[in-house]
């Protein structure tokens, strides 16, 4: 990319700073959406997605996990898919998504991406 590493950190602390723009969730998937995110499945053995990106879906930066809220629900969807399906599985954390995408039916990961989507 011809950038320092410095003109990097730069560009990113730039971008942390900005405003999240938020996309608009299905109001019909919320409930089921809020429960998976902020709960889990214990059924299927899916861990709430807040423990590790935050009950705001502002990640934790530190141990590697991003921001969820305000994505595009199609994007986080994607994914999901992409992990379940193992194409996606490089990362410090793509084991971990792996397993728990590989319990998420097509209706909880449908669900869970719209509720991040609004979720601010």
């Amino acid at each position: 990319s011809g950038k320092s590493e410095q003109e990097l950190q730069d560009l990113a602390a730039y971008f942390d700073n900005q405003e999240m723009p938020l996309s608009q969730a299905n109001p019909d998937l919320i409930e089921q959406g809020a429960a998976l995110y902020r709960g889990g499945n214990m059924a299927s053995g899916v861990p709430a997605c807040a423990g590790c990106h935050s009950p705001q879906g502002k990640g934790n930066e530190p141990g590697g996990y991003p921001r969820l809220s305000g994505q595009n629900a199609e994007y986080i969807s994607k994914q999901l898919n992409a992990y379940r399906g193992g194409e996606r599985a490089t990362g410090s954390n793509a084991a971990i998504m792996m397993d728990v995408a590989a319990k998420l039916t097509d209706a909880e990961i449908e669900a869970v991406a719209n509720y991040v989507s609004g979720l601010h």
